[in-house]
């Protein structure tokens, strides 16, 4: 199954005319991620940050604020002044999601207006050599047989892979059990 969601970079708010002006950018700007460093959104935002840089002739800080699905970092961004100096880079699927997943996220997700996608992330399914199921099908029909026996790893509540697997249960009518990989590792 391939499902694609955006990975964007978001600004705090809508840009203001004045950051279009000719003086933009005048002082560094922050790319916040709102998870882990490392990981493959991290990794984007500090390919462009680089390249921005270079374009703008200003310094572009990448800061990692992981946590709680990314609404810890997508927060900060949301309370940020709305002058273009503070960007989001995040997955639009998780900052949407957010709000139906969490109590209290402390921003209303749209706040936010996409500026550009740095990509899009395609989702697969992968099993075991030695389970039984050959094909989704298959898998399906194994799941169905045995509710919340099937374990799927994700990187948190929120994440893109939940939001997928989530999505897979509605379709296929199936329920899964999700753990987060940091669970699994300790294992």
């Amino acid at each position: 199954m391939l499902t694609r969601l955006s990975v964007g970079i978001l600004g705090a708010f809508a840009i203001a005319s004045a950051v279009a002006a000719e003086n933009y950018p005048s002082k560094p700007i922050t790319i916040v991620v709102p998870l882990a460093a490392g990981g493959p959104n991290d990794v984007l935002a500090r390919l462009v940050s680089d390249h921005m840089s270079r374009t703008l002739a200003q310094p572009i800080l990448v800061e990692n604020a992981a946590g709680a699905g990314g609404t810890i970092g997508s927060a900060r961004v949301a309370k940020a002044q709305s002058d273009g100096y503070t960007l989001l880079s995040g997955n639009l699927g998780s900052l949407g999601a957010a709000f139906a997943l969490y109590k209290k996220i402390g921003y209303d997700p749209r706040e936010f207006a996409s500026v550009g996608m740095l990509a899009s992330t395609p989702n697969f399914l992968a099993v075991r050599k030695d389970l039984a199921a050959k094909t989704l099908g298959e898998f399906i029909a194994h799941a169905k047989v045995n509710p919340e026996m099937v374990t799927t790893g994700n990187a948190g509540l929120g994440s893109n892979a939940h939001l997928v697997c989530l999505y897979l249960e509605n379709l296929a009518g199936i329920k899964l059990r999700h753990i987060p990989i940091a669970e699994l590792v300790r294992r």
